[in-house]
């Protein structure tokens, strides 16, 4: 039953990876640190090192389920998924406060 979270896990990654590549860089002037807007390059940085972490985990998922026990793997898979929805709700706010620095 493992092998569906570990399918999961790695098309998200591979969705965001593709979802991130894909969208322009669009050019734009650098904004003014009173603005409020986030740099989108910051973004898109943060975005592809967390699809990168969560490829590496499905893979890690993967060999913890083929080796040992399926439960951790089906845990170690959810707590990846959460992980990463938890990565990407704090990416914006902290990429918003490093560029106004």
């Amino acid at each position: 039953m493992f092998g569906s979270e570990v399918l999961l896990v790695l098309a998200l990654a591979v969705f965001t990876a593709a979802l991130v590549r894909a969208r322009p860089a669009g050019r734009r002037e650098p904004s003014s640190p009173s603005s409020g807007l986030v740099d989108a390059e910051t973004v898109r940085g943060f975005a592809l090192i967390g699809a990168a972490a969560l490829a590496l985990l499905a893979v890690v998922a993967a060999a913890v389920g083929v080796l040992a026990r399926h439960d951790q793997a089906e845990g170690l898979a959810v707590i990846g998924l959460f992980g990463y929805v938890a990565y990407l709700a704090l990416m914006v706010p902290l990429s918003g406060w490093l560029s106004r620095r």
